[in-house]
């Protein structure tokens, strides 16, 4: 079953440098401390692929991802090898103008793995469960990101 996800977070710089941020997938680590190791495979500017050690729920993943900056300068991913949890995950970083200030939309579309035996009741529960905390993890990563415009504003 898809499911998918929209969490934003309205930050203290322009869509054009936070897009600038969020492309700079190997300065990560300096912002969200969840990355143990990024490999940048190619980067033009505008296709990236790159591969990721990432800590989630106390465990280290390897997830493989390209990116492609869009003509609004949004940033569309897929993962050919997600997180193993999952099937399939894709999505995007949106920045939106708001003022003087930037809406970071973070969009996730992915569909959780089944168990070994498990029936449709537990996968939904199970799937309700993952969906949610997968919610907060992204707000937790764009809070550090806000964290981090704040303190580029303030020096």
């Amino acid at each position: 079953m898809s499911e998918c996800i929209e969490v934003d977070r309205l930050v203290t710089a322009s869509p054009g440098r936070a897009a600038e941020v969020f492309w700079d997938i190997t300065g990560w680590y300096r912002i969200w401390d969840r990355i143990s190791e990024v490999h940048v495979g190619y980067d033009d500017g505008a296709h990236q692929e790159f591969a990721m050690r990432v800590e989630r729920d106390g465990r280290l993943e390897q997830v493989r991802t390209l990116r492609f900056l869009t003509g609004s300068g949004d940033i569309e991913f897929v993962s050919p090898e997600p997180p193993p949890t999952m099937a399939f995950h894709r999505g995007a970083w949106r920045f939106t103008a708001k003022g003087d200030h930037c809406q970071i939309t973070a969009e996730r579309s992915y569909e959780l793995l089944r168990e070994p035996g498990e029936d449709d009741a537990a996968y939904q529960a199970r799937s309700g469960e993952y969906r949610d905390r997968f919610a907060q993890r992204l707000g937790r990563i764009l809070d550090c990101f806000a964290a981090h415009f704040m303190a580029e504003a303030t020096t």
